[in-house]
C-alpha cells in the first residue's frame, strides 16, 4: 500500500518488471515481466540466455530484431518453462501445445508479439550494428547490433559498448553496400568511401537516428 512516509522508499533488485498502480485504494504490484525469444535459431540455442523482446507502450506489443539461423523458436516469460507459446498450426496466432515450435529460416528479422491476442508476426528487416576495428569484433564482424527505439521509427541505440583506439562504420546486416560513416565529421552520416569515424578507447552510448534519410545524425557519447 502507497504512502507518504518520508521514509518509503521501496527497495528493489536490478530486473525487468511489470508495475501495475491502483489509485482508487493506493495498492501496487511489482512483478518480474519480460518475454524472451527461445530456440535453437536464436544466437544463445535452447539453453540461452534468451532473446529478449522490448515493450513498445505505442502498440502494447512486445518487439525484437534478431538474427536468426535455420531452426526453431518459441517465446517464453521470465526465462522460465511452464508459460512458453509457439504455433501448432503455423496460422500467426500463438498457442502452449507441446509440440508447437516455430520454425524459421536463417535472416534478420522483426519479431512482434502482441500476448492480449495471441497474435505475433515475422518479418524481415534490415538491422543495424557497428563494425571496424574499434569494435569488439573488428572489421569482420558480426557487427555489434543497436537496439531499435520502437516508439521512434529510424531512432537506433546502443548503451555501454566498449571501444579501442581505432575507427567505425554503421552498416546493416553485417554486410557492405549499405554502410554510413562520416566523412567531415559533422555528426551526420554519409556514404563517402572514405569516411570511416575514429573514435578513441572507452565505453560509449551510441544514438543514430535514420528518420530523415537526407541526413541521418548520430552522436558517439563517451562515459
Amino acid at each position: 500500500i502507497l504512502d507518504q512516509d518520508p521514509d518509503n522508499n521501496i527497495n528493489v533488485t536490478a530486473g525487468t518488471y511489470k508495475i501495475t498502480i491502483d489509485w482508487s485504494d493506493n495498492s501496487y504490484t511489482i512483478e518480474e515481466f519480460y518475454w524472451w525469444l527461445v530456440g535453437d535459431a536464436t544466437p544463445n540455442g535452447w539453453d540461452g540466455p534468451d532473446a529478449q523482446l522490448k515493450y513498445d507502450y505505442t502498440t502494447d506489443t512486445f518487439k525484437t530484431v534478431v538474427k536468426l539461423k535455420d531452426g526453431q523458436i518459441k517465446f517464453r516469460m521470465n526465462d522460465t518453462w511452464g508459460g512458453d507459446y509457439g504455433d501448432l498450426n503455423v496460422d500467426g496466432i500463438l498457442d502452449q501445445d507441446a509440440d508447437n515450435n516455430i520454425n524459421v529460416t536463417a535472416g534478420y528479422y522483426l519479431i512482434t508479439a502482441n500476448f492480449n491476442t495471441l497474435e505475433y508476426t515475422i518479418v524481415e528487416t534490415d538491422i543495424w550494428g557497428l563494425v571496424g576495428d574499434a569494435t569488439p569484433n573488428s572489421w569482420d564482424g558480426p557487427d555489434t547490433k543497436l537496439i531499435p527505439d520502437f516508439a521512434n521509427p529510424g531512432v537506433w541505440t546502443l548503451k555501454g559498448i566498449v571501444l579501442v583506439d581505432g575507427a567505425l562504420k554503421f552498416r546493416t546486416n553485417d554486410a557492405w553496400g549499405n554502410d554510413f560513416g562520416d566523412a567531415n565529421l559533422d555528426g551526420i552520416l554519409d556514404k563517402d568511401p572514405d569516411n570511416n569515424i575514429p573514435v578513441t578507447a572507452g565505453t560509449y552510448d551510441v544514438y543514430v537516428d535514420f528518420s530523415d534519410e537526407t541526413a541521418p545524425a548520430y552522436t558517439l557519447t563517451k562515459k
